[in-house]
């Protein structure tokens, strides 16, 4: 894999069928899903753990994906209160 190879159709079509399966579990997420070979990196943030797990079986069960490695990251206690409740 070479990360500075500009991705192809199938690599940008993978990206869209992930980010359609995400969208369609109705919830908002920060998060970016890069593609190359079949390979994802989902980087982000997302509130609670179980997100961070939903979308990388999201991603996983997707078909052409062939390996998924996930930087997500779930947001600080502070932050998620801050944007809540003001």
């Amino acid at each position: 894999m070479n990360p500075l190879r500009v991705p192809d159709e199938t690599d940008a079509q993978l990206e869209g069928e992930i980010s359609r399966n995400v969208r369609e579990k109705g919830k908002d997420y920060w998060v970016k899903i890069i593609v190359r070979d079949g390979y994802v990196n989902l980087c982000g943030m997302v509130n609670r753990k179980e997100d961070k797990r939903e979308i990388e079986v999201i991603a996983q069960t997707t078909p052409g994906t062939r390996l998924v490695t996930n930087h997500l990251r779930i947001k600080p206690w502070e932050e998620k209160r801050t944007i809540t409740h003001f």
